[in-house]
């Protein structure tokens, strides 16, 4: 099963670079998940409507993802397996994450993970150094992996 990767942001205005917002990052968390588990298209994105119907109204801020997470493990604990369904919500808030990374490092990042890249042809490609395209890449998996660390200790 194939997904397209996090969305680049292109550079034409400043609302492009912000990313997307909160209801498309959890209509997109949610969706991610239910597909990795099995479920059909058009039924994870009934679900995906549904828990953003329910809680959209509560669901706020920088903490919004983990009300999110927490309605797929009630609506899906019961049919999945609980690897399954751990390693889906894993996938997916990476995904998520990656979002959430300035433009240059996410583009640096997706060009490594989803098209198997090269830091030099990441570097001629887009006219960066290789210097500086090595560093974007590195800031971008010490972001992740910090993220990664504040979820899991939560």
């Amino acid at each position: 099963m194939t997904f397209r990767g996090p969305r680049l942001v292109e550079y034409a205005s400043e609302s492009a670079r912000q990313g997307p917002d909160v209801s498309e990052r959890a209509f997109d968390l949610v969706y991610r998940v239910c597909r990795l588990v099995g479920r059909p298209e058009a039924s994870s994105a009934r679900l995906a409507r549904r828990i953003l119907r329910e809680f959209d109204s509560t669901a706020r801020g920088r903490r919004a993802r983990d009300t999110y997470v927490h309605a797929i493990n009630e609506r899906l604990a019961r049919r999945v397996h609980a690897r399954d369904l751990d390693n889906a919500l894993r996938a997916a808030i990476l995904c998520d994450e990656m979002t959430l990374l300035p433009p240059r490092q996410r583009l640096a990042l997706s060009s490594v993970v989803l098209d198997g890249s090269s830091v030099a042809q990441i570097a001629q490609r887009t006219g960066w150094s290789t210097t500086q395209t090595a560093r974007l890449l590195r800031s971008a998996l010490v972001t992740l992996s910090a993220r990664e660390s504040a979820t899991v200790s939560r």
